[in-house]
């Protein structure tokens, strides 16, 4: 990883429209079947790591 990697993704950012380079899922499918095997309650609190904010909910 390293300096490669950051380096990898600021080319990406400088070379194209930074509101075309993010990822959405409509449903989260691994994420749910994930969270339904793991058997929490639905009061349990949890937390979809990399399930952030992008431009379009700034």
């Amino acid at each position: 990883m390293g300096q490669n990697l950051v380096e990898h993704w600021q080319n990406i950012y400088q070379a194209k429209d930074t509101t075309k380079v993010g990822w959405h899922q409509e449903r989260p499918q691994i994420s749910l079947d994930f969270i339904a095997k793991s058997k929490v309650s639905p009061e349990d609190p949890i937390i979809d790591v990399g399930g952030g904010v992008f431009f379009s909910g700034i």
